[in-house]
């Protein structure tokens, strides 16, 4: 009786994974702030964490890249680390303060490219600006570059074929 219970506990084991999503995307994310504020890799941060947890809610599987913000082939080194990380698809997300509020280090807008890792073509891009989250004026810098994060990610899922499969 007891040489069983270490079989059930497979099999226990072996159902929960299989009733796991199949069809998980692993996706990488880069994001890049190249602004002389005090604030602004922090603010970075703060998006590429938001972005990284709506698509991990979605089920998805997913990694950030650490590249320096100033590489002039920022976006073809995401490609390579993604690839070598074993990502079907990027995404390089680019923070931008808002020059109006810089006196406040207020995120302005990111601009998001979706590319496939394996062909290197984009498959999309899209721009978030500050104005599109509702009472952005009344955010401070913080919750704001969460708040841009979570819509890159929502809208990322959106244009590449949903919630649950890319």
């Amino acid at each position: 009786m007891r040489t069983t219970r270490p079989y059930l506990l497979l099999l226990a084991v072996l159902q929960l994974g299989l009733a796991m999503p199949a069809s998980a995307a692993t996706i990488a994310i880069a994001v890049r702030e190249r602004s002389e504020a005090d604030e602004a890799p922090l603010l970075a941060d703060l998006v590429e964490q938001a972005a990284m947890d709506r698509l991990f809610v979605s089920g998805h599987i997913v990694f950030d890249l650490d590249i320096d913000p100033d590489d002039e082939v920022f976006s073809f080194r995401a490609v390579d680390q993604a690839e070598f990380g074993g990502a079907a698809t990027v995404l390089v997300i680019e923070l931008l303060l808002d020059p109006d509020r810089e006196d406040l280090q207020m995120p302005g807008r990111l601009i998001v490219e979706y590319i496939d890792v394996e062909t290197e073509d984009a498959l999309g891009s899209t721009t978030i600006r500050a104005d599109q989250i509702p009472r952005y004026q009344d955010l401070p810098a913080g919750q704001l570059a969460e708040r841009l994060g979570d819509e890159a990610a929502r809208l990322a899922l959106a244009t590449l074929g949903g919630d649950s499969t890319w």
